[in-house]
Parts: structure tokens; C-alpha cells; sequence
């Protein structure tokens, strides 16, 4: 239910500790991917979290 798909990075993970909705695009202070669109970023997280939930179901 609290899963971060907005505030994580989609390329390595990071989590942000804090992202404001009207922050729409950011800068990822880890890997340095940059202008990291919310929403974008937040499908990614998403099907990245249910690909892995659906590998691990099928072992």
C-alpha cells in the first residue's frame, strides 16, 4: 500500500526521504539520472515491482 514508485529510483533504487507533489521531475542524487519525470518513474517502479512479484509466484 506504501510503496514508494514515485520517490524511487527507477535506475538504482534510491529512495528519496521526502518529494513533494508539486515536484514533478527530480534529479536523482545517487546514480545522477536526471529530470526523472513523478508519474513515468512511478509505472516503471510499478511494473518492476509486479514482474518481480509474478517471477517469484511462477518458481
Amino acid at each position: 500500500r506504501w510503496y514508494p514508485s514515485s520517490k524511487r529510483c527507477h535506475g538504482c533504487g534510491f529512495v528519496m526521504a521526502s518529494l513533494p507533489l508539486n515536484v514533478r521531475t527530480w534529479d536523482c542524487p545517487d546514480c545522477g539520472t536526471q529530470g526523472i519525470d513523478r508519474d513515468v518513474n512511478a509505472a516503471r517502479n510499478i511494473l518492476q515491482a509486479g514482474t518481480a512479484l509474478l517471477a517469484g509466484a511462477e518458481s
